[in-house]
């Protein structure tokens, strides 16, 4: 029985091998999970992803996302959420590395950068016996805003459904008049929302651009079929203004989405400051783990 059990795993690692582009995807055995890190779902250096797989049967996967203003950041962030998350609720988690946005690159690219990461994870994850059918979205700041956008754009179609988001710090609606009226967030934020939408943006013409702005914001795409979202947001931020969260909120409510919106009253952008928020916060996530995952 045990040479039965070892040819088993010998051949269970070299399936995984075999489905690793290049043998690139390096493969680690823990007690309850099983770990592949930097596994590539395209062809360029950022589209890698780190993937943990309970060896327990699980349909529930939680996606998370860096931040990084678009241009910058990497999965290895949520190396120890992933850990315990995988360990602690027994379901799959996913960091993932995408493309950032230049000249040549935009939210759309990301977003599908997101589509194909989760195909592959579909993929992989059946090779385990698990099929993985639903997915929590989360992140930070740009990661947030990804999850929405990603959830609630691309729902339909993704190769495994959302159903529910958890987003910290995130931008929902790049319209907002605060972006571009308040020296203290449009000093950047122009600048980084040129190169999301690949279109000039400026203080001065961000009104003619609605159409480019809303295109690349979350509340844009909401509807009666959205899903479940928890927003946390500093109401100090001076990276993305508060209204943001309380416009997401609104429509949410509007729409009869399912939603908590968590102020964090003392913090700024990095929710830094609110202990009492915070154990809301992964109250509620966990909640809505057992709910929808």
């Amino acid at each position: 029985m045990k040479k039965i059990f070892c040819l088993l795993t010998f051949v269970l690692i070299f399936v995984f091998l075999v489905s690793c582009d290049n043998n690139e995807c390096k493969i680690y055995e823990h007690s309850n999970y099983y770990e592949l890190k930097d596994v590539t779902y395209g062809k360029n250096q950022r589209q890698t992803f780190d993937l943990n797989l309970p060896k327990n049967s699980t349909t529930g996967l939680v996606l998370f996302i860096h931040g990084g203003y678009w241009v910058s950041g990497d999965k290895s962030s949520y190396t120890n959420e992933m850990v315990d998350w995988c360990t602690l609720k027994g379901v799959a988690t996913c960091a993932i590395n995408y493309r950032y946005t230049s000249i040549r690159t935009n939210y759309l690219d990301i977003l599908d950068d997101i589509y194909e990461c989760l195909r592959k994870v579909r993929l992989l994850s059946k090779d385990y016996n698990l099929n993985l059918t639903n997915v929590m979205l989360t992140g930070h700041s740009a990661g947030a805003h990804l999850s929405l956008l990603y959830a609630y754009k691309v729902n339909m179609s993704s190769p495994i459904n959302p159903t529910c988001v958890v987003a910290l710090s995130g931008p929902t609606d790049l319209t907002d008049e605060n972006y571009y009226n308040d020296s203290k967030f449009n000093i950047k934020i122009t600048y980084l929302f040129s190169s999301l939408t690949n279109s000039l943006i400026t203080v001065n013409n961000h009104s003619k651009k609605n159409k480019e702005l809303l295109a690349a914001s979350p509340i844009n795409y909401i509807n009666h079929n959205s899903v479940p979202t928890i927003i946390c947001h500093g109401t100090l931020d001076d990276v993305v203004p508060y209204s943001n969260a309380e416009r997401l909120h609104d429509c949410l409510n509007k729409n009869s989405i399912y939603n908590v919106l968590i102020p964090y009253q003392n913090s700024g952008h990095n929710l830094e400051n609110d202990q009492e928020a915070a154990e809301y916060k992964n109250l509620l996530m966990n909640e809505f783990a057992n709910r929808y995952l």
